[in-house]
């Protein structure tokens, strides 16, 4: 039946609307069989319209073996919305797939839970940058307290100084968005050791120049 339903989606909608509503487990079993992502949409589409629970569908997607699978998982997920989706993404937050993480994070557009706040400042030291950048504007963008001193970490790494000056900035710049004794202690560390840098630089142009 999939790849019938897949050629003609639009003609089996209508008996399909119908059947969401006496058999929502058969649909929903049918919906994982179909084999392209426009039908695949428009199903999904039809059965959240009839109210149909697809949270646990979207979430055995995640552990699929296809990537792509994982992916549209994580889109569905995001599309759905709900608090309960949303904390659903944590496993893909955490995989070893740099493009599943990825698309965790974009499947989360800015809505930040406070039950993703570990494994969001981990990813600040994810591999990939488009990941780490993912990651730090979800962070700027909430309110919690707990996330300022949780970047901390992120600019005391020893691996820091090797990132591009537009990445340290945006992290610097998040940083002193939060107010904490702590956070100010990095920074009056960070602008002596800047001061002791520059008085470095002077002292030796003195002497080649000497």
């Amino acid at each position: 039946l999939a790849p019938l339903v897949s050629s003609e989606v639009g003609l089996f909608l209508p008996a399909l609307a119908t059947a969401a509503t006496l058999h929502p487990d058969g649909v929903v079993a049918l919906l994982g069989a179909l084999p392209g992502d426009g039908p695949r949409a428009q199903l999904e589409t039809l059965l959240a319209t009839r109210g149909v629970d697809l949270l646990r569908y979207q979430v055995s997607r995640l552990s699929h073996a296809d990537i792509e699978v994982q992916k549209d998982a994580c889109a569905s997920l995001g599309r759905i919305g709900t608090p309960a989706a949303l904390t659903a993404l944590a496993p893909a937050l955490r995989t070893t797939l740099g493009a599943v993480r990825e698309a965790a994070l974009t499947a989360l557009a800015g809505r930040y839970h406070p039950e993703h706040l570990g494994d969001l400042v981990r990813l600040l030291h994810d591999p990939e940058r488009p990941v780490r950048g993912l990651a730090l504007r979800l962070l700027s963008a909430a309110k919690d307290p707990r996330i300022g001193v949780a970047m901390l970490g992120a600019v005391e790494d020893s691996q820091f100084d090797q990132r591009d000056a537009q990445e340290q900035e945006a992290l610097y710049r998040a940083l002193g968005a939060f107010r904490d004794p702590r956070i100010d202690a990095h920074f009056e560390s960070w602008l002596a050791d800047m001061n002791v840098l520059r008085r470095k630089a002077v002292i030796r142009r003195q002497v080649l120049s000497a």
